[in-house]
């Protein structure tokens, strides 16, 4: 933060420029910093609550809130981009009119995209392809699995054609410097050398895969955390879609959509759960979105 010129991630200077908005400099006392962080959690608590009506007495949200609180602790309450989601996140829950939510939630998703994670610019592009997919009456079940499966391949064609390289290949980038480290034991790397669209798309859905079931065992408890909590994910999405199965939340491809692009970027499990930590509240918002009134929810499909 004192030192923004020396980074030449826009990324990072981006995130360094955000804090000092604030006032904030490196040497601000840790204690400082997770106060901070804590009251942006507290304020995001409140908004659940008395604005969108989440009832943390029911078991499937003081579960999600038990788990948002130990993530949120051990990855966001400090300096960092995942810090700056919940800060964004907060003045978009605060200041969106509850019919308009889903429209200044993809400005957020943007935004965030743009200053601070350039990927969230693919998630927010997927989610919408796979929106108008799953969302489709005229395509059968097959044939949507099929467009999912299309629409990465065509992501592949289009970075490779653009910038010569493979999509893939970012996760094996950041492993091949971490292969020695003794505390790097939860890394996904690609099993194959990318050298066409057909090994970036087998190391995606080894990826892929990966995101749901430890192909390569398991080498921290952590990873056992990890594991049990996208499980979590997969069952309250699995029963989201039985009990809606008329109307669909865009939130819901949001989800998928991060997964999918998690596929083809997470070098290790740990990154995985830091970043997938912004799902609790969107899973909270999604699973409960039967709290709010007719009108409040009339503009759930985003894009009419």
């Amino acid at each position: 933060m004192n030192n923004i010129s020396i980074n030449s991630d826009k990324n990072y200077v981006s995130t360094a420029k955000f804090f000092l908005m604030f006032k904030f400099n490196a040497n601000t006392s840790f204690g400082t910093e997770a106060f901070f962080a804590w009251t942006i959690f507290a304020i995001l608590m409140l908004v659940l609550i008395l604005k969108f009506k989440i009832d943390f007495l029911k078991i499937r949200n003081l579960s999600l809130l038990l788990l948002f609180t130990l993530f949120y602790g051990a990855y966001s309450a400090q300096f960092s981009k995942e810090l700056v989601i919940f800060i964004m996140l907060d003045a978009v829950l605060l200041m969106s009119p509850l019919k308009f939510l889903n429209k200044t939630f993809a400005v957020f998703v943007i935004l965030y995209g743009v200053y601070f994670r350039t990927y969230w610019l693919l998630i927010y592009l997927c989610s919408l392809i796979f929106f108008y997919i799953f969302n489709s009456s005229k395509l059968n079940k097959l044939f949507k699995l099929l467009l999912y499966f299309v629409t990465v391949v065509g992501m592949e064609v289009g970075y490779n054609l653009v910038t010569g390289g493979f999509l893939s290949d970012a996760r094996y980038t950041v492993n091949s410097f971490r292969l020695e480290d003794l505390y790097t034991n939860t890394i996904i790397n690609n099993p194959l050398i990318n050298h066409s669209i057909i090994t970036d798309f087998l190391n995606f859905l080894y990826g892929l895969i990966n995101v749901f079931i430890p192909i390569d065992g398991i080498h921290s408890a952590n990873e056992i955390v990890y594991y049990i909590w996208i499980w979590i994910i997969v069952i309250l999405c699995w029963k989201y879609l039985k009990n809606n199965r008329e109307h669909k939340d865009y939130k819901l491809y949001f989800v998928l959509a991060m997964i999918t692009i998690q596929a083809f970027f997470e070098p290790d499990v740990g990154s995985m759960l830091r970043h997938q930590i912004i799902l609790i509240p969107i899973l909270l918002l999604m699973l409960n979105e039967n709290n709010l009134s007719p009108e409040e929810k009339k503009d759930g499909i985003i894009y009419e």
